[in-house]
């Protein structure tokens, strides 16, 4: 598991989210992203917990979880640190 608090990330829908905080769970990296205003300087109320994907590639990418009784665990594991 590489280390991505505090990198920012820019998902599909071409917002920017700063990883808050990461976890394991089961084998698999879960990060907590926290939406980002444009020039990186404010952070923004969307918050959400996906999941860290490595393609066949190498490449990373995330899949958000929206199974309730998993991002209720998860919260646990992921408390905000910034």
């Amino acid at each position: 598991m590489n280390n991505r608090i505090n990198k920012i990330f820019v998902l599909d829908d071409n917002k920017k989210y700063l990883v808050i905080n990461q976890a394991m769970y089961k084998n698999e990296s879960y990060l907590l992203l926290n939406e980002v205003n444009e020039e990186e300087n404010e952070i923004l109320t969307d918050v959400m917990i996906v999941r860290e994907v490595i393609e066949p590639d190498g490449a990373m990418s995330v899949e958000i979880v929206k199974d309730p009784k998993l991002l209720q665990l998860l919260a646990k594991y992921l408390p905000p640190t910034a």
